[in-house]
C-alpha cells in the first residue's frame, strides 16, 4: 500500500486570479474530459453515467485503456477510483480555502498494488 498528497496553490503569485466556482468548473471538466488538461491521456469519455455527481469513465493513457469511477462533490472534491489495471487506487482532488484568497488544491492518492502486477 502507499499514499502520496500533492498540495498547490490554486491561485499561484502573478496568475490572474480564479475564483472558487471558476476552479471548480475546470476540475470538473476534466473529470468529464480529461484530454485537454492532461498531455498522457489520448481519449477520454464518459461511458455510463449513474447519477447527476456519479459516472464511468473510460481513459487511454499511454495506449491502455482505463476505466475510472468519479464522484463529484461540488463545489470541494472530486474522487476517482480504478481497479481494472491490477492496482486498486483511489485519488482525490480537494479544493480548499484557508481564506477567501488563498485557495489550494490537493490531490490525494492511496494504492494497493497487487503482486503480479509489474510497473511498465
Amino acid at each position: 500500500m502507499f499514499f502520496s498528497e500533492t498540495r498547490i496553490a490554486a491561485n499561484p503569485p502573478g496568475a490572474v486570479p480564479l475564483s472558487r466556482d471558476q476552479i471548480w468548473q475546470g476540475l470538473e471538466q476534466k473529470a468529464f474530459d480529461a484530454v485537454p488538461y492532461v498531455e498522457a491521456i489520448t481519449e477520454c469519455r464518459v461511458i455510463d453515467r449513474k447519477s447527476e455527481s456519479v459516472f464511468d469513465r473510460e481513459a487511454t493513457i499511454g495506449g491502455h485503456r482505463y476505466v475510472e469511477r468519479v464522484w463529484l462533490e461540488p463545489p470541494n472534491r472530486i474522487a476517482f477510483t480504478r481497479t481494472q489495471d491490477g492496482t486498486a487506487n483511489l485519488w482525490t482532488v480537494v479544493v480548499a480555502s484557508r481564506s477567501f484568497t488563498q485557495l489550494t488544491s490537493t490531490t490525494s492518492k492511496l494504492g494497493y498494488v497487487t503482486p503480479a502486477w509489474q510497473p511498465t
